[in-house]
């Protein structure tokens, strides 16, 4: 995926990975599972402009070169190359959790329902150090031959690549098609499952006497506000001394 000339992702083998968008100043894609690495221009000296979205975290890149990976279960590792600053937030970005900065040579991972993680050198990352080279002399050779598109040249070559994927998909037969709807559906459902699960660790039980109505509890039975035995209106039996003594 070319971003202008100056910034670069890759994509690795099984991986799903939505563009968001690519705004200038608010690009996101999503990564919900799979690989990247990017080298992307460098965004020092300002607020970052692009981030990449996980089940489990979000990545505010600052540049210029780093990788994420997402596993099957949503855990994320997020780790930063030799260049640039990657600022990581457990939770999606509305739970308002504190950015965890990593420098050159660092990484992190998140299992699902994480919120606090520790920076560690980079190590689980740098098996993917290859295909930053790779992606390094890719960016070169793009900035020698790079030229703007038009608007209007953009909008056209994409019109002919729908046209081209529903003349495909006209030429499939039944069966394949079937076969590619179903792929499309299941793929749906497990990422599905995945989103639901992340957050599911972080929902709190509520333990049996301890919510409203329960045994024990300020509103049930045994409790302290009506409850046969409880201290309010409706509560224990009431209990005189002999001789008429204070009620208790």
């Amino acid at each position: 995926v070319t971003l202008e000339a100056d910034s670069v992702v890759e994509l690795g083998a099984k991986t799903t990975f939505t563009v968001g968008s690519t705004k200038k100043a608010d690009s996101w894609f999503s990564l919900d599972v799979g690989s990247l690495v990017a080298k992307l221009k460098s965004f020092q000296g300002r607020r970052a402009a692009l981030r990449v979205r996980t089940p489990t975290a979000v990545a505010a890149v600052r540049g210029t070169e780093f990788g994420v990976e997402v596993g099957d279960d949503g855990e994320t590792s997020v780790g930063v190359y030799d260049e640039g600053q990657v600022a990581v937030t457990a939770g999606g970005e509305d739970e308002g959790g504190a950015e965890t900065l990593l420098n050159p040579k660092q990484e992190t991972t998140l299992a699902p329902g994480q919120r606090e993680f520790k920076v560690r050198g980079l190590k689980r990352l740098e098996r993917r150090r290859e295909r930053m080279s790779h992606l390094r002399a890719r960016r070169e050779a793009l900035r020698k031959n790079w030229q703007d598109i038009p608007p209007e040249r953009r909008q056209a070559l994409r019109q002919k690549w729908r046209e081209g994927m529903r003349e495909k998909l006209q030429n499939m037969s039944p069966e394949q098609r079937q076969k590619l709807m179903k792929g499309l559906e299941k793929r749906r459902e497990k990422l599905k499952e995945r989103r639901e699960g992340a957050g599911g660790d972080d929902k709190k039980k509520m333990l049996p006497g301890n919510g409203p109505g329960g045994p024990g509890g300020r509103g049930g039975p045994g409790g302290r506000m009506g409850g046969p035995g409880g201290r309010g209106p409706g509560g224990g039996q009431r209990r005189e001394r002999p001789g008429g003594g204070r009620r208790r």
